[in-house]
This record gives C-alpha cells, structure tokens and sequence, in this order.
C-alpha cells in the first residue's frame, strides 16, 4: 500500500515551503529536491526573525 495519495494542487510558495514531501508529476518527491539553496536561505533567515527586515522608505520631505 502506498504511504502518500495525490491530494490538491499547490497554489503558493508559502504552501510549498510548509509541505515535507509533494508529487512532483506522479512521482513522490521531498522537499530537498524542489526547495532551492537561496529558497532556504530565505526561509531560515525569515525563521529566525532578526536577520531580514523590511525596508520603509523615508519621507522625502523630511530628509532635506
């Protein structure tokens, strides 16, 4: 008996990150495989959360 089913499609990146394993056509694949160095990267540095910030624009008026 197979251990995984084919369920619904993936329809973000968030999504994708938080599954363990995926089908991949029809083939059972893990995470490893489909999550990039700079994908992990991103998300390892999101997890820690004082490593990425985001950027706000300063008001151009008040800078002069």
């Amino acid at each position: 008996m197979k251990k995984y089913s084919k369920g619904e499609p993936i329809k973000s990146l968030d999504e994708l990150a938080q599954q363990e394993f995926v089908y991949w056509w029809d083939k059972i694949t893990h995470k490893g495989w489909f999550m990039s160095w700079q994908f992990r990267m991103a998300r390892d540095a999101i997890q820690r959360g004082n490593v990425i910030f985001k950027a706000i624009k300063n008001n151009e008026t008040e800078e002069k």
